[in-house]
């Protein structure tokens, strides 16, 4: 019996000193080194969170990626199936009144009113809580009665529903303040305000914590504010066409030294289109501002 007790004890001794070595070589655990505590949730969670701040468009399980979904052309159309109507175009004569049915359009995605005239968006918007894409170019938003009498452009305060918008458009619209319901959208990734007459940029812009593509080409600004420095995520800022003296352009440099700064004038926002095409090349997450998903 005590023979047996010895040779199952050695085979045992074997077996722990081998997985012991095997442990080791792997480089999980060191020798003389107890197994490693476990971080908390807070760190790794905050690697996720940086590792998140890229400049695609996040993908909607219902609609898919941005650049596939089909664009439709009239509200008729939408209503047919609305929720499967994951993109909307308006183009030429703005929709008077604004179709309060599109509030049933609960998955959509994509929603354009290109050159409509349109000078007010209806508080209904705020119910698009899916809506990625919202692109206004070329309308006379700073050209109502009341805009001449100071009143200036106002989004309704519904808009702060609109939790998942990365991408805004404001293009052309004669905008001559900045709308600071804007402020609330925070997980905006590009926002273009290029082509109105903005004199300044508010302080709140901090706000927009994960906003990459900054357009405010050919505008009235003369400065920048200081708080733009906490935009950490900057890639390219648009800012020629202003009245932006060397010096701010230079305070601005520093403020944003990781950001490519264009300077080019009406070229400027061709430029930031071109440099987020090369950077979403390969990816089904290029859409272009004026045309549309890819252009079409």
């Amino acid at each position: 019996i005590l023979p047996l007790l010895l040779i199952i004890i050695s085979v045992l001794v074997v077996s722990s000193v081998l997985i012991f070595l095997k442990i080791n070589s792997n480089g999980r655990l060191k020798v003389g080194e107890s197994e490693p505590i476990q971080k908390t949730d807070k760190s790794a969670n905050l690697t996720k969170l940086e590792n998140l701040q890229e400049d695609k468009l996040t993908f909607d399980p219902m609609c898919g990626d941005i650049s596939s979904i089909k664009i439709l052309n009239s509200i008729e159309e939408a209503l047919k199936n609305p929720e499967a109507a994951c993109g909307l175009s308006f183009h030429g004569d703005c929709p008077n009144p604004f179709p309060i049915e599109i509030i049933k359009l609960v998955n959509l995605n994509y929603l354009s009113l290109y050159q409509t005239g349109c000078t007010s968006l209806p508080p209904e918007i705020g119910e698009l809580k899916n809506l990625r894409v919202l692109e206004l170019p070329s309308n006379p938003f700073g050209l109502t009665e009341s805009a001449k009498e100071g009143d200036n452009f106002r989004f309704p305060s519904e808009i702060k529903k609109l939790r998942k918008l990365q991408s805004l458009g404001l293009k052309g619209n004669y905008l001559t303040e900045f709308p600071k319901e804007i402020l609330s959208l925070e997980n905006l990734i590009e926002l273009d305000l290029s082509g109105n007459r903005i004199p300044e940029i508010p302080k709140g812009i901090n706000r927009l914590t994960k906003l990459q593509y900054f357009d405010v080409a050919s505008n009235y600004l003369s400065v920048f504010p200081d708080e733009i420095k906490e935009l950490k995520y900057l890639k390219v800022i648009g800012v020629g066409g202003n009245k932006l003296p060397d010096s701010a352009i230079d305070k601005l440099i520093k403020m944003q030294p990781k950001a490519k700064l264009l300077t080019s004038g009406d070229e400027g926002n061709q430029n930031i289109e071109e440099i987020k095409k090369s950077q979403y090349s390969g990816s089904d997450n290029w859409f272009n501002h004026d045309k549309g998903p890819l252009g079409d």
